[in-house]
């Protein structure tokens, strides 16, 4: 069978094997789902690692606690073998088997490995926002970032009113910014809360794979790749481009069949992820996948806690943010 892309490949593999297959089959003791297990990245003697399914989606994943790897069942073989995202899939699809002309081994494999557990598949939160005027406070925090009022307009970002999840109304703290960004080719929200923990900054009912203006961009001679939409709107100010793209994160996983034929309608691509370690092995991820370039924030920025080209443009200047893609040649 002859496989050429690497999404083939990902298709094959999940047409034949669920993601509890993979990680049964790699993982080198028993688990159960959503319970504490022994960590393989580390001599482990009290269980630090779980192998669960994500709340909102079903999908299995792994997290680490003491060394902090985590992912999906394909970045759990990435970070195993020390593998890129195509060698992971190429060695999944040779270790079961599905290369072979005949299904022998595939279905030796199968028969050997415990019953996968039938996960049902959860529906996203339903979201629903009732919105309000920008107060000065928040026009400010946007205006930091060369944004105003006709921006947020343009780009549906509001303030909340009252938010409800699942019909249930959530508490907002008047002292905490909120935003919410609404998309209504699909009837989906993401809410933001800058200044929030990590864990607590967003959610969202959107879909991972969603990538924001994508059939905007067909055939156009260059795109970026932004990973928030608080980059993209700095970046099409700084650089009065309009071909942008927006991906619900650093990852590679976010870019279905779809978009990837997209994007291999442009002359360039270009991923323009942040300087931290997350953004640049996605980039390398992508270019080597893909063909596609890239283009980080500078590193030596991330010294003085400047990570993204948003943040860049707020605390030194969007002239410079513009002179570094000039430097590059993009624009």
């Amino acid at each position: 069978m002859k496989i050429n892309k690497p999404i083939d490949l990902r298709k094959l593999i999940f047409e034949k094997v669920s993601q509890e297959q993979i990680f049964r089959y790699y993982y080198p003791y028993k688990f159960t789902l959503n319970q504490r297990c022994l960590s393989c990245f580390q001599k482990d003697n009290n269980p630090s690692m779980i192998i669960g399914t994500k709340s909102n989606s079903g999908d299995i994943v792994f997290k680490c606690f003491n060394s902090f790897q985590k992912g999906d069942c394909i970045s759990f073989v990435m970070q195993m073998f020390n593998l890129d995202y195509l060698d992971a899939l190429l060695k999944i699809a040779e270790d079961f088997g599905l290369k072979e002309s005949s299904n022998t081994k595939y279905e030796q494999i199968i028969k050997e490995l415990p019953k996968t557990t039938v996960i049902k598949q959860k529906k996203a939160p339903d979201i629903v926002v009732s919105t309000r005027p920008f107060n000065s406070n928040e026009l400010n925090y946007w205006n930091d970032y060369y944004q105003d009022i006709s921006d947020l307009k343009r780009e549906n970002i509001y303030v909340p009113k009252k938010i409800w999840i699942n019909k249930n109304p959530i508490d907002l703290k008047v002292s905490e910014l909120t935003f919410c960004y609404y998309y209504p080719e699909n009837d989906k929200w993401k809410l933001y809360k800058p200044y929030a923990s990590k864990e607590k900054k967003w959610f969202t009912n959107q879909a991972f794979d969603y990538i924001e203006d994508i059939e905007k961009v067909k055939n156009c001679p260059k795109v970026l790749i932004s990973k928030s939409k608080k980059d993209k709107l700095v970046l099409s100010k700084a650089l009065n481009f309009s071909c942008l793209v927006t991906t619900q994160a650093e990852d590679i996983t976010c870019f279905n069949q779809n978009s990837i034929d997209i994007l291999n309608t442009c002359k360039e691509v270009y991923t323009v992820y942040d300087n931290d370690l997350k953004g640049k092995t996605a980039s390398w991820a992508l270019t080597n996948n893909f063909g596609w370039k890239h283009c980080n924030v500078p590193d030596e920025l991330l010294k003085k806690g400047i990570s993204d080209f948003a943040d860049w443009a707020k605390y030194q200047g969007i002239d410079k943010v513009y002179t570094h893609f000039k430097q590059k040649n993009i624009i």
